[in-house]
């Protein structure tokens, strides 16, 4: 009570004509000595308890308590030389840059007053390194408890309005319903300092520009009614009710685009939206180079016994009946076909069962972790033709809301699928990457932090079908704070001193940086696929050697190396490693499942030989 006596003064008050039967009142407090509220690893998340009281009589009150935080938030767009360049998109929080490591977030269920549990559905969003999560436009506002949570775990919240993918009516009934629905939204979110961003719809700006709705026949009618809802109205009814930045739609050219942009897509300025099923996802020339890139994915299913609960039968195939009913992007199961052929060269591989869902998700994977990497690889750096300066990355998509082939990465009986731990690599503070350029493969270290790091990579020229090493690098060195450094190169010609026929071979990348606890494993080959690799049986074995009281301690052997090691238990839950290449003899992990039973656990080891390697 002192601290708010010294520290805490009104300075206005307004009251406001009552309206509809209420009376609404601003009342501005000066608060100093404050400690600011952080997002997850820049500092804590440090929050106050407010109380008003509402009294109407001498013992009539009514008390409303709630938790705040305070802190600052802007989205850097300014000029980059001299405006030639375009402008950045960068989020700054209490003054400090934060470069994004997202997901993009569907509604938690389709029946929305069923229970869903946060506590887990947090604990993988930072278990993941997922420090910003994006409330899409297609899905719904989330509950108070979503919002708290994320306030309480210093989870960074982009927050759209609920428009998407539609052209929306612009008639006086349908705007005033809209000014309703923004205003108690707006007040009642924006007030969680996890918040930072408000957006007032998904793609229909890109759809109006790119003509997705015949918007070309009447195209000044469009604009201005699209101008007339998201500006004139949302826009100007949430302007005084929010403190951190609004733009228009996702995606743009941010705010000094005048709302409408003519190409929504610029890799110079604002957000991109980016999907490419048809190239080679591993070709990063097929990649752009933007400032945040807030949407992009591939699909797969999920774990084959989230499918057989759903579909009451043990036998699932690409083609058949539910998977083609669940199937909902245009010909999604032909472009999964294409794209596990033209990764691992596995056209003759019936896609069913277990081997259907374990070449999606490695497919899903690779193709989005390639992704990933390339985007940071732009971090920090301005490029001649004006690109780079990546400031963020949010795939698509975080969480399901049935058994589907679909793009996210936790399934709907919250079993994360391949992809999730490979965001939880990519996710770390600082990472080292690995990319083929077509005649040399070459490393990067990306280092998000505020101070220079020193790091290390060990890398190991083996063939496919011995665990010996045929040639052997260490990298050591320091890279300065917020940077992108490309460290070390390796040429083809080197490589196939060593290993003549190189589509026999890759290279086991470990790096590590030991002042941040920071290790991964991880796997490097010369071209643009997976094909060829003759792999043989990896004889893998998964012990369970121990019981804690939350987990188990597994023991993993092979007697070859296995390429892309998946794990797998009867219960749902998180593996401290899992979907990685394994060279050596043994390895020590364990499991922890969301509910630990005296049965806990049956554990599955699987590898790409048992998918397509007597195939390939």
């Amino acid at each position: 009570k002192q601290w708010y006596q010294r520290r805490v003064r009104v300075t206005r008050v307004q009251y406001n004509r009552p309206r509809h039967g209420q009376l609404t009142a601003n009342i501005t407090l000066t608060v100093t000595g404050v400690r600011r509220w952080y997002p997850k690893l820049l500092g804590n998340q440090t929050r106050y308890q407010v109380t008003i009281s509402l009294c109407t009589g001498a013992d009539t009150c009514v008390e409303k308590s709630r938790d705040i935080g305070f802190r600052s938030v802007e989205l850097d767009q300014t000029p980059l030389m001299g405006g030639s360049a375009g402008r950045r998109f960068e989020f700054v929080v209490n003054g400090r840059p934060v470069y994004v490591t997202g997901a993009n977030l569907v509604p938690l269920s389709v029946f929305g007053g069923l229970n869903y549990n946060l506590t887990t559905l947090f604990d993988l969003i930072q278990n993941a390194g997922i420090n910003t999560v994006r409330v899409w436009g297609g899905g719904e506002y989330q509950s108070e408890d979503f919002y708290e949570e994320a306030d309480k775990r210093g989870v960074l919240i982009w927050q759209e309005f609920m428009f998407a993918c539609s052209l929306y009516p612009a008639d006086e009934g349908f705007l005033e319903n809209v000014r309703g629905e923004v205003t108690e939204q707006a007040a009642r979110i924006n007030s969680h300092p996890s918040v930072v961003l408000f957006s007032g719809n998904n793609e229909n700006k890109q759809g109006l520009q790119e003509n997705w709705y015949d918007t070309e026949s009447n195209k000044s009618l469009y604009i201005s009614e699209y101008m007339k809802l998201y500006d004139k109205t949302i826009r100007s009814s949430v302007s005084d009710l929010i403190d951190v930045p609004f733009l228009l739609s996702s995606p743009s050219n941010g705010e000094h685009s005048h709302w409408v942009d003519d190409y929504p897509q610029s890799q110079l300025a604002g957000d991109i939206h980016f999907y490419d099923y048809h190239s080679n996802c591993l070709n990063i020339s097929n990649l752009p180079v933007p400032r945040f890139a807030s949407e992009f994915g591939f699909q797969s299913y999920p774990a084959l016994k989230t499918l057989q609960n759903s579909f009451h039968c043990r036998k699932v195939e690409l083609f058949d009946e539910n998977t083609e009913h669940r199937q909902h992007l245009v010909d999604g199961n032909v472009l999964l076909q294409e794209q596990v052929s033209r990764m691992f060269g596995a056209s003759q591989v019936p896609l069913s069962g277990e081997t259907l869902v374990y070449l999606t998700q490695l497919n899903q994977a690779l193709c989005v972790a390639s992704q990933l990497a390339h985007y940071a690889r732009h971090y920090n750096t301005l490029h001649p033709d004006g690109r780079g300066m990546n400031a963020g990355v949010m795939f698509w998509q975080l969480n399901d809301v049935w058994a589907a082939p679909t793009w996210s990465v936790i399934d709907v009986e919250m079993r994360p699928k391949m992809l999730y731990y490979a965001v939880k690599q990519l996710y770390q503070p600082v990472i080292g990457t690995a990319h083929w350029n077509t005649t040399d493969m070459v490393f990067y270290v990306v280092n998000r932090l505020e101070r220079g790091v020193s790091y290390s990579f060990d890398l190991f020229l083996r063939d496919v079908g011995s665990i010996r090493s045929l040639m052997e690098w260490n990298v050591d060195g320091k890279v300065p704070q917020t940077s992108s450094t490309e460290v070390f190169s390796v040429p083809r010609s080197e490589l196939q001193q060593y290993c003549p026929d190189l589509g026999g071979c890759f290279v086991g990348v470990e790096f590590e940086v030991k002042s941040e606890g920071i290790r991964t494993i991880d796997a490097a080959r010369p071209g643009y696929d997976w094909t060829g690799l003759r792999l043989r049986p990896p004889s893998i074995l998964a012990e369970i050697v121990a019981k804690e009281m939350d987990r188990v301690v597994i023991k993993l052997t092979i007697t070859n190396p296995a390429m892309w090691v998946w794990l797998e238990a009867s219960e749902p839950g998180i593996f401290s490693h899992n979907f990685f290449p394994m060279y050596v003899p043994v390895m020590m992990l364990h499991f922890t499942p969301y509910v630990m039973t005296e049965k806990c656990c049956k554990v599955h080891a699987t590898s790409l030989y048992h998918h397509y390697g007597e195939n390939n």
